[in-house]
């Protein structure tokens, strides 16, 4: 909804930038609209999550709509209006996951229509990208999407290049390059929160470190995969990239996640299973290496003196505690712990902050504001989409994205327990890469054939003439 208010503010006070905008946008779509086939629905959805990264905070780049949901919607609508049949042999097999995520759903949206949050600007994308509207589409439709190795690897060198953006920003971020970091409005110390620490296009260090550690797990499983050894390296120096960034976020949840997530990785083959002591030293001399430096030795230094951020945590995690229990069925409403959860601070013996802040843990959020019984059946749609994709056998090309469904969820649930995670990105990718990693189980062969290319070339034709 914001987006369609800074939409009708634009066309009311139209800028050059803006004009300028939105006649790239006239252009592009007129040239997706004359390609027509040519454009693949995976293309579409790639863009649109690499462009997720600047998801609400498209009014600092003076866009006066969001790009990444528009990319992302043409892609679900190009795909669900018929492109499936010229990019899959697949459809999709109905399982009770999609049910539970359906359940879900409509629990939360309910409770927002009950606390009045359905249509405020917060409470509508916190349904979308907090509790996983547009994730749980994302998981539904994934099989579709990657059916195959090539369009596998397109999401992959979607996410090597996101995250060599990432990682290479946090090293000027902190490095004392940031006047190079763009865009603007990153080297902007009062907007938001964490200036000084590597935070990226998020304005943000705990989602910049997990969105990099994602990206450096895709970057080492397409070092694996892709054959030109141009690609395997540049797959590699992101890998390397990613962690220096992680660590630039002096974030410890993103630290514990990466840490936790490297090991994963390097245990869950065979093949990597011997150098895990080899991997762990030199992580660990990286990490001495870079803490060793001056100026990020002073800002890690200060980073661990400081109990804000603490406090912070637990006196919203107990308020939250009491809201769920007060409320255990329905809880107080969607969205609504922000202005309802400082009634349920309580004294200690630590200063009483977090007045209007999320709650500091995903669950407990969603216990306090929809109750137990839709935040267990979010947890329970969670452990089905994330475990069934790494535990339950499929393809053997799979492999490599199962492996690195269990680094990245090791990371999200870390993250999950400290922090509000209302970031869209991971929450995105976690499920798209559940979507993609079970993908032999959430769908099957079509009994009919995919559409012949030489049909679809005469389809292509007849759309140019």
């Amino acid at each position: 909804m914001n987006g369609v208010h800074q939409l009708l503010h634009f066309l009311e006070h139209p800028t050059g930038a803006g004009l300028a905008v939105l006649a790239g946008v006239l252009i592009v779509g007129w040239a997706v609209a004359y390609l027509g086939l040519r454009v693949s629905p995976t293309a579409l959805v790639c863009t649109g999550l690499a462009l997720e990264i600047f998801s609400g905070s498209w009014n600092h780049l003076h866009v006066p709509f969001p790009l990444d949901r528009l990319f992302l919607l043409a892609g679900v609508v190009y795909l669900v209006l018929g492109g499936r049949r010229f990019i899959s042999d697949r459809s999709i097999e109905l399982r009770p996951v999609h049910l539970l995520l359906l359940v879900v759903a409509a629990w939360a949206i309910m409770s927002a229509i009950s606390a009045h949050t359905l249509s405020s600007h917060t409470g509508f994308y916190a349904l979308l990208d907090r509790l996983g509207l547009v994730p749980f589409l994302a998981f539904i439709l994934a099989p579709l999407l990657f059916s195959d190795e090539r369009r596998r690897r397109m999401l992959l060198a979607t996410l090597v290049v996101v995250g060599a953006y990432l990682s290479l920003s946090a090293i000027m971020e902190v490095g004392g390059l940031l006047r190079f970091v763009e865009p603007s409005y990153i080297q902007n110390r009062n907007l938001c929160i964490h200036f000084g620490r590597a935070r990226g296009p998020f304005l943000e260090a705990g989602a910049d470190g997990l969105t990099m550690v994602m990206c450096g797990v895709a970057a080492a499983i397409g070092s694996t995969m892709w054959t030109r050894t141009w690609a395997q390296w540049v797959s590699r120096g992101v890998v390397v990239t990613c962690g220096v960034g992680a660590v630039l976020t002096l974030t410890r949840s993103v630290w514990i996640g990466a840490a936790l997530a490297l090991l994963i990785g390097v245990l869950g083959h065979p093949r990597t299973r011997r150098w895990t002591p080899l991997v762990v030293v030199g992580a660990a001399v990286v990490v001495a290496g870079l803490l060793a430096i001056p100026s990020i030795q002073h800002k890690a230094s200060s980073r661990a003196q400081t109990q804000s951020s603490v406090w912070d945590r637990n006196n919203t995690d107990l308020a939250a505690v009491r809201a769920a229990t007060s409320h255990p069925l329905l809880g107080i409403g969607w969205d609504t712990f922000p202005t309802k959860g400082p009634s349920y601070l309580r004294e200690a013996n630590y200063p009483l902050t977090g007045a209007g802040l999320e709650v500091h843990n995903v669950i407990l959020s969603h216990a306090a504001e929809i109750g137990f019984p839709g935040a267990i059946l979010w947890l329970w749609a969670l452990l089905l989409a994330v475990g069934g994709a790494i535990f339950r056998r499929g393809p053997p090309e799979l492999l490599p994205w199962r492996i690195g469904m269990a680094c990245i969820v090791v990371a999200f649930l870390v993250q999950a327990n400290l922090s509000p995670l209302s970031t869209p990105f991971p929450n995105l990718l976690l499920w798209l890469w559940a979507g993609v990693a079970g993908s032999g189980y959430l769908s099957r062969v079509r009994s009919r054939p995919v559409i012949e290319v030489e049909r679809q070339l005469d389809r292509e034709l007849v759309f140019s003439r």
